[in-house]
């Protein structure tokens, strides 16, 4: 009955915005792509930058922090719960074989 359903590894997404000066949007930017996120938007207002993302819930710890480290301080962001997803890994079929799926 399983194999006939097709499981599938759920993740939790959320949405990421990102409000950081000039200076810093660089590095903020190579950041969410080092954490395969998937921006959406850029755009600016009143000298700051507004970047939207999508990622795995699971990346999103200690954000903050590494947000600090790369903006000085300077930047904020907020994260919006997205209902769950199939997930972007390669861990599935690992963790099927294990099950004897």
């Amino acid at each position: 009955a399983i194999r006939i359903a097709g499981p599938a590894l759920l993740d939790c997404m959320v949405e990421l915005t990102v409000l950081v000066p000039e200076e810093w949007v660089l590095e903020v930017i190579h950041d969410l792509d080092d954490q395969r996120c998937t921006c959406s938007t850029l755009s600016i207002d009143n000298g700051y930058y507004i970047i939207t993302a999508a990622l795995a819930l699971r990346q999103s710890f200690g954000y903050r922090e590494r947000l600090d480290l790369l903006s000085q301080g300077t930047a904020s962001f907020s994260m919006r719960l997205f209902p769950r997803t199939k997930a972007q890994n390669q861990m599935y079929p690992e963790i099927a074989t294990s099950c004897g799926l």
